[in-house]
C-alpha cells in the first residue's frame, strides 16, 4: 500500500483484501465460546476501523472468513503442540513476502489475548503463522474464477455505488486518501491525475475506463 495516510500501519494490498484464515488449537485447549470469541476477534482485528470509507470496510469484513480447527491428532516432534498455528491466504494481489511484516505481529497480539502469559506468545515459538498467496483466479465463486480485479471490484462496490465525484487526495475505486505528494501508484485520464492506494485498485479503475471507451 503506499500514499501516506497515517503513522499506523495498514494491511497491505489495498482498503482490505479477500482473506480465508484457518486457526489450529490443539483439542481440547479452549471451550466453545473461547474458540468461536477468537475467530470473531481475529476476523474483526484484520479489518479495522478507519483508513477507508466504512462502506468499503463492510466489503472487505464480508470476504473476511475464520475457520478454526481443533485436529484429531497432532504431532510435533520433542515437544507438546504449539497453541496456535494459523494460516492466512491472500488472492494475488497481495505478495506474502511484503504482507508477513503486518499479519504475523498484528495476528500475534490478537491471539496472545486469550492467553494467561500474552509475551510468551513473543518469547517462545508458541504461535506460527503461515501466509499463503494465491495465483491468479484460484480462487472463485459464482460458479467462476475471479481475479484480484474482481474481488476489488466486490469489496468495493458499496462504496462506488454511491461515491461522490472524483476528489484530490481520494483512491476513486476504493476511497482511501492517498497523498497525492508521496503517492506512486498514478493514473493521468483526460487531463486529470488519480492517485490510488495499491495497483489492483488501478487496473480496476484502468478496466472500467476501457470497458466505457
Amino acid at each position: 500500500m503506499v500514499g501516506r495516510r497515517t503513522a499506523h500501519p495498514r494491511a497491505p494490498g489495498g482498503a482490505g483484501p479477500m482473506m480465508f484464515i484457518e486457526i489450529y488449537l490443539p483439542a481440547g485447549r479452549f471451550d466453545t465460546g473461547t474458540r468461536t470469541r477468537i475467530a470473531e476477534r481475529v476476523a474483526t482485528g484484520l479489518v479495522p476501523s478507519g483508513g477507508a470509507p466504512e462502506a468499503v470496510l463492510d466489503g472487505a469484513r464480508a470476504m473476511t472468513q475464520v475457520v478454526v480447527h481443533e485436529p484429531v491428532a497432532w504431532h510435533a516432534g520433542d515437544s507438546s503442540a504449539p497453541p496456535f498455528v494459523v494460516r492466512l491466504t491472500l488472492p494475488a494481489s497481495v505478495k506474502p513476502a511484503e504482507a508477513g511484516g503486518y499479519y504475523v505481529p498484528r495476528i500475534t497480539g490478537l491471539l496472545a489475548e486469550f492467553v494467561d502469559d500474552p509475551g510468551r506468545l513473543h518469547r517462545e515459538p508458541h504461535a506460527w503463522v503461515q501466509i499463503v498467496g494465491l495465483d491468479e483466479g484460484a480462487i472463485g465463486a459464482l460458479g467462476r474464477p475471479l481475479s484480484s480485479t474482481d474481488l476489488t471490484r466486490m469489496i468495493t462496490a458499496g462504496y462506488r455505488e454511491t461515491a461522490p465525484a472524483a476528489q484530490d487526495g481520494i483512491d476513486p475505486v476504493c476511497g482511501m486518501r492517498v497523498d497525492p505528494a508521496s503517492a506512486t501508484v498514478t493514473h493521468e485520464h483526460e487531463g486529470a491525475t488519480y492517485v490510488f492506494c495499491a495497483p489492483v485498485c488501478r487496473e480496476v479503475f484502468l478496466e472500467e475506463l476501457a470497458a466505457a471507451s
